[in-house]
């Protein structure tokens, strides 16, 4: 059996998404290569909205992954494809 991934989020959570990011995290970590994780964050865009995110990972190396993600936006290391 496939473990879920890790679930959590901020602001009001609609009822829907919880199953929806279920299946999304079931079907993205099916199609991983071996040895591979992913963290999918989903949010509301202006002021007050809410973001939800799930993760293969576990809470930790999930959050040092981000942060070296943000280190390479934020120098220009990485780019970001918006609207894809």
């Amino acid at each position: 059996m496939t473990r879920l991934p890790q679930f959590d989020f901020t602001g009001p959570e609609p009822p829907h998404l919880r199953e929806e990011l279920k299946a999304y995290g079931r079907a993205l970590k099916n199609s991983m290569p071996k040895g591979w994780g992913f963290t999918l964050l989903m949010f509301t865009y202006g002021a007050g909205g809410s973001m939800m995110y799930l993760s293969s990972a576990q809470r930790g190396p999930m959050i040092e992954s981000l942060k070296e993600l943000i280190a390479k936006l934020e120098t220009g290391e990485a780019t970001a494809r918006e609207g894809t």
